[in-house]
C-alpha cells in the first residue's frame, strides 16, 4: 500500500545534447554530429553549480553580456531550482567567497585545473607577453562578490575551491552537476571547481549552454566563436549540454509527477 508519508524519489528526464564520436576506420569529422540523448537521473543526486557569477568585471563588454544573462536566464533558473528542490551550490572562487558568511575559506586556494608545478622543472613560467594588472583591477577582483540577483539563500553552500565543492557533493551524494556561470571558455571549464576537474573526478558535468558566455577576442566576439567552442567541448568531451528552459521544464515536470504520485 502506498504510504503518503513517504516521499517518492523524484526523477529528472533530461534532453542531453552530445556530439557522438563513433570509432571506425575512415570516419570523418563531418560525421561527429550533435544528437539529443534522453537521460533519467534522480533529482536528489543533482546540483546546479553557479561558477563565478560575480557582480563586477573589469572587461566592460563581458560584464554587459554576463549581466544580461544573469537577468534573463540565471535568475529565473535559480528561482525554479529553489522552488523545485534542485540543490544550488555557489562557486565564486576564494576572493569573492570571502564576502559571504556561508563560505568557509580557511585553507582554500585560487587555482586552475592541473597538478602543482614541479619546483625543479621547468624553472619558471614561459612569459612572452606582459599582462600587468592595474591596481584598480586588483582592487575590483578583491572586493567583488556574487551578483545580487544570485545571492546565496538559506543553507546554499558557498565554496571557495574544488576541494570544498567535492566535499559538499560527496556528503550529499550528488554526482550530476549542471554548470552555469562565467566565463564558459575559462573558469567554467578550467577552474578546479569547473567542468574539466569534476569530469576527471567522475562526476557528470553538464553545461547549461545559454546560462553562460565566453570571454571573446576581437576576432571572435562578433560571432561568439569561443562560446561555440566551449559548448562543443562540453558536448564532445564531457557529459553534454542542455538549455535552461529544458532544465526548468524537467524540474517542473518532476515536481508535478511527484505531487501526483503522493
Amino acid at each position: 500500500m502506498h504510504d503518503p508519508a513517504v516521499m517518492p524519489e523524484l526523477s529528472l528526464y533530461l534532453p542531453i545534447r552530445r556530439i557522438a564520436r563513433p570509432a571506425r576506420i575512415g570516419i570523418r569529422e563531418s560525421d561527429y554530429a550533435a544528437a539529443v540523448v534522453p537521460v533519467e537521473v534522480p533529482l536528489s543526486g543533482c546540483a546546479l553549480v553557479l561558477v563565478d557569477v560575480w557582480d563586477r568585471h573589469h572587461i566592460a563588454s563581458h560584464a554587459e553580456r554576463t549581466d544580461a544573462v544573469v537577468r534573463a536566464v540565471l535568475a529565473p533558473l535559480l528561482a525554479t531550482a529553489r522552488r523545485t528542490g534542485l540543490r544550488v551550490v555557489h562557486a565564486p572562487g576564494l576572493a569573492a567567497a570571502r564576502h559571504h558568511p556561508q563560505a568557509h575559506c580557511e585553507g582554500a586556494r585560487e587555482r586552475w585545473v592541473g597538478p602543482e608545478r614541479d619546483p625543479e622543472w621547468p624553472p619558471g613560467p614561459v612569459a612572452w607577453t606582459s599582462d600587468a594588472v592595474e591596481p584598480e583591477v586588483a582592487e575590483l577582483r578583491a572586493s567583488r562578490r556574487i551578483h545580487p540577483l544570485c545571492e546565496p539563500q538559506g543553507d546554499e553552500p558557498v565554496v571557495a575551491d574544488g576541494e570544498q565543492l567535492h566535499a559538499v557533493l560527496m556528503a550529499e551524494r550528488r554526482r550530476v552537476l549542471f554548470f552555469a556561470g562565467f566565463a564558459a571558455n575559462l573558469c567554467v571549464l578550467n577552474r578546479d571547481y569547473g567542468m574539466r576537474a569534476f569530469h576527471a573526478r567522475g562526476y557528470a558535468a553538464v553545461l547549461v549552454r545559454d546560462a553562460t558566455v565566453a570571454i571573446e577576442s576581437a576576432e571572435t566576439e562578433p560571432r561568439g566563436a569561443l562560446l561555440e567552442a566551449a559548448v562543443a567541448e562540453a558536448e564532445m568531451s564531457f557529459s553534454g549540454t542542455l538549455s535552461s528552459g529544458e532544465l526548468a521544464r524537467a524540474l517542473e515536470e518532476s515536481v508535478r509527477l511527484g505531487s501526483r504520485d503522493r
